[in-house]
């Protein structure tokens, strides 16, 4: 009995100072807050090895997904996606270009936009639409509708009763702000 208590005492230290002696790994936060933000923005980067040609960045509470025009992929476009904390980007799954979206105009850069910009965009939609529940469901940029297609930076929020549209540009400022 007691070699059995050992090894479960054993095992419970072990799994506690692997994990930095602080229990289980927490997640550092929303995708779209730092250090979160880097850290998966990073991921991408490593993944993808310096490609081009980006079609959307979800961002969600605690993951993101990058959608990419792929000429290796069925339908050109793969989907790759972050799921902290483990800090890893997983292998493509299958993507799909959505309404308006062409392989030809609508892939960008994440050098384009000006990704350091969310975090403050974000408190700034959260201020804006302080409504009761309002809690942020995802950030997303892309490209907009035609015919301009220019990049934009969307944040939307959710609340009890009402929810909202916060619209930036690619460089951060700020185009529109909707509750609906």
């Amino acid at each position: 009995m007691a070699p059995i208590r050992f090894l479960a005492l054993a095992l419970t230290v072990l799994a506690v100072t692997s994990c930095g002696g602080d229990g289980p790994v927490k997640p550092a936060g929303p995708a779209w807050e730092e250090p979160q933000l880097s850290t998966l923005l990073k991921a991408f980067r490593q993944r993808l090895h310096g490609k081009t040609g980006v079609l959307a960045l979800s961002l969600q509470e605690s993951s993101a997904m990058l959608r990419v025009r792929d000429p290796r992929a069925e339908g050109g476009v793969s989907v790759y996606y972050f799921n902290g904390p483990g800090d890893q980007v997983g292998d493509p799954s299958p993507g799909f270009l959505e309404d308006g979206e062409s392989l030809a105009e609508s892939p960008f850069s994440l050098d384009q936009v000006a990704l350091h910009r969310i975090p403050g965009l974000v408190r700034m939609a959260k201020e804006k639409m302080s409504f009761e529940g309002a809690k942020i469901h995802r950030v997303r940029v892309e490209r907009g509708p035609p015919p301009a297609r220019e990049l934009q930076i969307e944040i939307i929020v959710n609340g009890k009763s009402n929810s909202g549209r916060f619209l930036a540009d690619g460089q951060g400022n700020v185009l529109k702000v909707e509750i609906l």
